[in-house]
């Protein structure tokens, strides 16, 4: 008689605590991009975390006139090591070939960064210049 709402109770404990891990922290990262010693006039960084317990909350920005700036366009990183990817464009869009952005300056470029833990830094500066790979 009192087994059924027992066991209801049991289970709407047990889904109340199934609601995943919080999101980490974030912190905004700004900085400059440059690629053979001249700002990228448009592009993207992506911030992905290569720790799998960091809840995988990747970053990005957008690149503009050689800086980007979480805050103003993108999404803030996590604390520790990072796989960046920077993609970078010369800015001078051709509609009619598909290329809003212009032409790609270079393959995407991968590299590993450090960021500090949330709390050591408000935001976090970091410039990147690209390898010409010629």
């Amino acid at each position: 008689m009192y087994e059924r709402p027992l066991l209801v109770l049991a289970c709407v404990v047990l889904l109340a605590g199934c609601g995943g891990e919080p999101e980490a922290e974030r912190f905004d990262v700004k900085g400059t991009v440059t690629f053979d010693g001249q700002p990228v006039a448009y592009g993207t960084m992506t911030f992905i975390p290569k720790q799998g317990d960091r809840g995988g909350a990747s970053g990005n920005a957008t690149i503009e006139n050689g800086s980007f700036d979480t805050s103003k366009r993108g999404e803030g990183v996590i604390g520790g090591l990072h796989r960046v990817i920077v993609s970078g464009f010369d800015g001078k869009a051709d509609p009619d070939a598909e290329l809003p952005h212009g032409q790609p300056l270079f393959a995407d470029y991968e590299t590993e960064q450090e960021f500090p833990a949330v709390g050591e830094v408000e935001v976090h500066e970091v410039n990147f210049d690209v390898p010409n790979p010629e």
